[in-house]
Formats: structure tokens, C-alpha cells, sequence
């Protein structure tokens, strides 16, 4: 019985490229996907930790955390924030339209910046989105977001605007630098 020939290098690769019928350039990088979970898991994570607080705190109105332990420069306790950022009055009605076309504008550009690979953008739009989603929730359930993080020398706020805050705060590092981190979205084999 005679000894099959060896097969090309060249050649074996072609032809298990053709059984897969999967171009090995378009699969999606692990790491890719790794960032992908970890960025969802973490909103989650953070959106939960905001919403669990702000319910805390509104069912123990009168509780006063942290005033004399740090010095009387940061508490934890019940606001009702009626206005935008700093407390700042505005119009309720067209508040509500405003925030609801700019989360959709800002889903839809978390979209594209997901399907583009673009990892700090992507994680930024996520931050600003849970942060708006999480004290959209608080205008339209009880007509004002709640606040608990008291800062008596400059303002008092909750986490979603930290998360808002972080974001935007992302968004500029990233328009300086102009540099976009991506991940490959291909692995080569060669």
C-alpha cells in the first residue's frame, strides 16, 4: 500500500479554511470579548450599587452617615435634588424630553463605538448612560433624584453622577490625546 504524500503547509491551510467556511480574519478577539463582559458586568454592578443606595437612603430619611468621622467635610445622608447638575432649576417637562433624547442619541452611539472596538469611548458612553438611566429612573418615579453624598464644601450628589462625571471626564482625556485605543478585531493566522 503506498504512503499518501505530505500535504503543503500552504495547501492545508487553504483547505481547512474551505471546511470551516469561516474567514479566520473576521473572528473577534478574545480580549475583545473579555473587555466587552467585564465593561457590561461592571455597569451592572455599578448601576445596582446606585439604585440599592438611593433606596436606602429614601426609606431612612433622617439617618446621618460619616458627618463627624471625617471631620464634618463628608456625609451620607437624604436630598431631594429637584433641579439638573449642582441643583441647578430647570423646567421638569422639557428636562425630561432633553434627557430622554440624549440617551438616545448616546445609546446609539455606544453602539457604534461597540461595533467599532473602541474600548475608553465605549466604556465612557456606558458610565454617562447608566449614571442619566439611574437618575431618570429617580425623575420619574418620585419627580427628583435622590442625592446622598454630602461634600459640605462643595455639593451633594450620588453615585450615577460620579458615573456621568467619570464619563465625561473620559470623553476629554480622549479628545485631547486623540489617540483611539482599539483592540484587533481580526487574528491572523499566518
Amino acid at each position: 500500500m503506498p504512503v499518501p504524500l505530505p500535504v503543503p503547509a500552504w495547501l492545508a491551510k487553504k483547505s481547512l479554511r474551505a471546511r470551516l467556511k469561516v474567514n479566520p480574519n473576521l473572528r473577534m478577539n478574545p480580549n475583545l470579548r473579555i473587555f466587552k463582559f467585564v465593561v457590561a458586568v461592571l455597569g451592572f454592578i455599578l448601576f445596582v450599587a446606585d439604585r440599592i443606595l438611593k433606596y436606602y437612603f429614601y426609606k431612612n430619611p433622617a439617618l446621618v452617615l460619616g458627618g463627624d468621622f471625617f471631620y464634618n467635610l463628608l456625609s451620607f445622608h437624604f436630598v431631594r435634588n429637584f433641579g439638573i447638575a449642582f441643583g441647578l432649576p430647570f423646567f421638569w417637562p422639557v428636562l425630561i424630553v432633553l434627557i430622554f433624547i440624549i440617551l438616545l442619541f448616546l445609546i446609539g452611539l455606544l453602539i457604534n463605538q461597540i461595533k467599532s472596538g473602541d474600548l475608553f469611548l465605549s466604556a465612557a458612553t456606558l458610565l454617562i448612560v447608566i449614571g442619566a438611566g439611574s437618575n431618570l429612573i429617580d425623575r420619574l418615579r418620585y419627580g427628583f433624584v435622590i442625592d446622598y453624598i454630602d461634600l459640605t464644601w462643595f455639593t451633594v450628589f450620588n453615585l450615577a453622577d460620579c458615573m456621568i462625571t467619570i464619563g465625561v471626564f473620559i470623553f476629554l482625556i480622549q479628545s485631547i490625546v486623540k489617540k483611539p485605543h482599539t483592540f484587533d478585531k481580526s487574528i491572523k493566522l499566518s
